[in-house]
């Protein structure tokens, strides 16, 4: 089992599972009441992203959403996972952000705490590796390759850190979900404007960034990210599609 490569030391995840994904829905591409349950293989992408979190070492749950749907949908795909959480709460998301959630259900946090979107499907290993880089003065941030149609905010590696870049040159990375945070990165967000922007550049200039380069696509929001995501996704869901909710089953990512 993977438990044995590494115990974690994070416990808890925040699980963004809100949002409208106006820009599929504008391509005409059908997203459910929100990215976290498109199906595949028969269960929502939710599903499986609690199954990797729970085989990492994750027992304890944050879901924000904005919606009541995201909510009920939620509960049903608990249900069904067949993997027991210590605790799970929610938070309802007004609608001001994904990258403001740490801020205001911060009283549900703990000190440190995974944030995740539940939209994604993360290697085991991956986890594994944001908890090892987490120390008492950095925040640790998945970084990727960004789809050449949709670059985001670029950032160079330098080393150990990540530095904001106002470019985006070949090797440019972007920075998403998953990320390893504690109570003080909250605390910070309305220094920052809640502004992911900001919040990278603000880090990043008192060095309090680490990186861990993601192995897949880490965020879908434009028809071709959301192809080759997806592409990704289902050969994992394939290798899984007898799984019944037994950890040890689980093939890796």
């Amino acid at each position: 089992m993977a438990g044995k490569e590494h115990s974690m030391k994070t416990r808890q995840a925040l699980v963004a599972i809100g949002g409208q994904a106006q820009r599929l829905r504008s391509a005409s591409i059908t997203v459910p009441v929100s990215k976290s349950f498109i199906d595949l293989d028969g269960k929502p992408i939710l599903h499986w992203c609690l199954a990797q979190l729970h085989r990492a070492g994750i027992r304890e749950l944050v879901l924000a959403y904005d919606q009541p749907e995201q909510r009920d949908h939620a509960d049903r795909v608990l249900s069904g996972l067949r993997l027991k959480f210590d605790s799970v709460l929610t938070f309802n998301d007004d609608g001001r952000g994904v990258h403001c959630l740490p801020y205001f259900a911060r009283n549900l946090l703990h000190d440190r705490y995974l944030f995740e979107c539940g939209h994604t499907i993360a290697p085991v290993r991956h986890y594994h590796r944001l908890d090892r880089q987490k120390d008492a003065t950095h925040v640790v941030f998945s970084v990727y390759k960004p789809h050449p149609l949709n670059t985001r905010f670029p950032v160079r590696l330098v080393g150990d850190s990540i530095i904001a870049s106002e470019e985006c040159p070949d090797g440019t990375y972007a920075a998403a979900h998953a990320l390893l945070l504690d109570r003080q990165y909250a605390l910070d967000l309305p220094t920052f404007d809640f502004n992911i922007v900001k919040t990278i550049r603000g880090l990043a200039k008192a060095d309090r960034l680490r990186y861990v380069i993601s192995e897949q696509p880490a965020e879908f929001d434009i028809p071709p990210e959301y192809a080759d995501a997806i592409r990704q996704y289902r050969r994992f869901a394939k290798k899984n599609s007898g799984w019944q909710g037994r950890v040890r089953d689980l093939v890796p990512l």
